[in-house]
């Protein structure tokens, strides 16, 4: 047997969610049992929960490929109401149990009780009902009403008597009649059970009221120790120092931690190399975290040459640093080396690129702000003799300067004069593009399979010249640059 249990939550505006749990233990006799069996089942494409009591190996079975059918859209349409997902679901079972062989000795017990609840699409409304089957008679529904307050919906199997006595306790407590309270008594039932039948770990499945949300299976830590769905969660080796960094331009706030979560250290340092150095011969292999910054390339570099596990932050991710009240240097510090500590993937680490991949963006972005430069100071110029009567023809932008030079002289110096000095830069930030050309156009050379340009981004077409010059880019600046070229030109959009 078991102890299979059910809950509602209800708030100000009506039911807020439903709850299946149950232990994890599967028992044939006194020395036969399994304490890591299945028993709740959520889909992940709707809101509908399952639970069973009774026999053990046939809705195991039966639930699990229901489920399956369910979240590949096969059993029901994913805005089918309540009525229909439950005949479905009893029509399948039936077809299942039509070829079930009930004539071996022990393999049916006598009774089947499957719970199935779930959340209607269009309502919003939720449902409960109890599927039987006894042996002699056919499968029946009875529908499972709801209660007004957060309360107990349904409890069955061999560990049922022992919860409801311990239940009488618990709503005499500080958080009678809600939701939690009857989960931890569940808890409580299954970790303390005296019955022979009941053990294992508890196993929690829930759907709640948001709008479009699928069913939710949940991880559950008992005795320190995780578990989904009745098995253990493999443990992590928490290292015996963690130390969270908040990046700064001029120092750090470094938060240490041992491996029992105590905070051991906790100060600033300066961005050197040397205090970087300090701090990791007095915290040799530690963990160390750190977000995603100006700073983080090198800093992750450094640290894992000194021979640190170091983890990269996406803090994008981390709602619980950017969305606190409480944000400072030091608390940010101590929330990454806390999120760090029992599960590096809780931080949604990231991944610099190497030093040489870095080196060679560094130079399309710095040629990408020189063209933004150039662009910009063409424009002025050719803005400032258009407002002085004086339009230059259509020519290439590489001879520009040069071109300016030829119209105006002699026929209006002192406009010359005053342009000269923004000729003077378009010169030279023309020579200085075609200089940056040559090593970003060896990147273009590199085979793509595992070349310097595939550790950068994926091959673009870059230009050769400036955009507009003969045999380069597309683009000609004729007022301004136009918008097409930062959209075509991914070098440009860097």
């Amino acid at each position: 047997m078991t102890l299979l249990a059910s809950w509602i939550g209800i708030d100000t505006h009506g039911p807020s969610s439903i709850y299946i749990a149950s232990d994890s233990r599967l028992s044939w006799s006194a020395n036969a049992r399994y304490d890591h069996g299945r028993k709740v089942f959520a889909s992940a494409r709707s809101a509908d929960i399952f639970g069973y009591c009774g026999d053990v190996l046939f809705p195991s079975m039966a639930l699990s490929q229901i489920v399956d059918y369910i979240d590949a859209g096969l059993l029901f349409s994913e805005d089918a109401p309540f009525s229909e997902r439950s005949d479905a679901v009893i029509r399948k079972l039936r077809y299942q149990f039509s070829s079930y062989p009930s004539d071996v000795a022990g393999i049916t017990a006598g009774v089947v009780e499957i719970l199935h609840a779930s959340r209607d699409f269009r309502t919003k409304d939720f449902f409960c009902n109890l599927i039987t089957w006894r042996k002699g008679g056919e499968w029946k529904t009875t529908t499972v009403e709801l209660p007004s307050n957060s309360d107990v919906l349904f409890v069955r199997g061999s560990g049922a008597s022992a919860f409801y006595d311990l239940y009488q306790t618990y709503q005499k407590g500080p958080n009678a009649s809600t939701s939690r309270n009857v989960f931890h008594c569940v808890c409580d039932s299954i970790l303390n059970s005296k019955v022979a039948s009941v053990g294992g770990a508890p196993q929690l499945a829930g759907i709640i009221r948001k709008p479009e949300s699928s069913a939710i299976d949940y991880g559950i830590i008992a005795g320190g120790k995780r578990y989904h769905l009745g098995c253990r969660i493999d443990e992590k080796t928490i290292p015996a120092t963690i130390i969270g960094l908040d990046l700064g331009d001029k120092k750090h706030s470094i938060c240490v931690l041992n491996a029992d979560g105590e905070i051991i250290d906790e100060r600033t340092i300066t961005n050197q190399r040397e205090s970087l150095r300090r701090l990791s011969l007095k915290c040799p292999g530690a963990r160390i975290a750190h977000e995603v910054g100006s700073h983080s390339p090198w800093i992750s570099r450094f640290l894992k040459e000194l021979g640190h596990e170091v983890i990269v932050a996406n803090p994008r991710k981390l709602r619980a640093i950017y969305a606190s009240d409480r944000k400072s240097d030091r608390n940010d510090a101590r929330m990454i080396a806390r999120i760090a500590r029992p599960d590096p993937q809780l931080l949604y680490p990231v991944q610099n690129g190497s030093e040489e991949a870095q080196r060679d963006l560094l130079q399309i972005k710095l040629r990408d702000n020189l063209m933004r430069q150039w662009v910009d100071i063409i424009s002025s110029v050719r803005f400032t003799l258009k407002s002085r009567g004086r339009s230059l023809p259509s020519t290439n932008t590489h001879c520009f300067a040069k071109r300016c030079r030829t119209i105006l002289n002699g026929c209006d110096d002192p406009l010359l004069t005053m342009i000269e000095p923004s000729l003077q830069v378009i010169d030279l930030l023309t020579k200085n593009i075609r200089e940056l050309d040559r090593p970003i156009e060896r990147l273009c050379d590199t085979p793509s399979s595992g070349g310097p340009l595939d550790r950068i981004v994926d091959r673009p077409s870059i230009p050769s010249r400036p955009p507009g010059e003969a045999g380069g880019g597309s683009q000609k600046l004729r007022g301004g640059p136009q918008s097409t070229s930062r959209n075509t030109n991914p070098i440009y959009r860097l």
